[in-house]
């Protein structure tokens, strides 16, 4: 799922790159627009979005068949892994995973009994609080959470709780 999230990233730059080539040569003169270049781009474009939709089709198909499944195995290292990833595909590629859709599995995962998994999603939450371009997408996360982050300053595992502490900082 990682080399798909890093494949839709790579999919996503190239179009935005031909996207403003094209708008480029489309703002030329007459004169100077190279009319089979605004083809070549058009369909370079066309190709683009359809590699992308298909890419996000599987991403989804591979989200909705495992990673639901699995971000509550009954073995910890699991679930822990899925929440490592699930944090590396929000800060690769923000614009699909850093929506409440995904998040909410981190959220949930706060509560886990385990304290690593608790400790993988707050380490998925920190680079993200961090990033001010992205903060704005997790005022929702935030403001039904919030409250765990808190409680989770007092863990009964001193590194989860160093960890919500750094979050909070984050957050504030």
């Amino acid at each position: 799922m990682t080399a798909l999230v890093d494949i839709a990233l790579t999919i996503s730059i190239q179009k935005d790159q031909c996207q403003r080539q094209y708008e480029a040569e489309r703002q030329k003169s007459s004169a100077r627009r190279a009319a089979d270049r605004l083809d070549t781009l058009t369909t370079k474009r066309k190709e683009l979005e359809g590699n992308e939709n298909e890419i996000k089709s599987f991403m989804n198909f591979i989200f909705k068949g495992v990673f639901i499944h699995r971000y509550r195995d009954i073995v910890p290292d699991i679930r822990c892994l899925c929440m490592s990833e699930l944090g590396e595909w929000m800060k690769s590629y923000p614009m699909v995973f850093l929506d409440d859709i995904y998040l909410k599995y981190i959220g949930w995962t706060l509560y886990d009994k385990v304290g690593d998994c608790r400790l993988r999603c707050l380490l998925a939450l920190i680079p993200l609080f961090q990033t001010t371009d992205l903060v704005g997408k997790l005022e929702l996360f935030t403001n039904r959470f919030k409250d765990r982050i808190v409680q989770m300053t007092v863990d009964c595992e001193y590194e989860v709780a160093v960890q919500a502490i750094k979050l909070l900082t984050a957050i504030l």
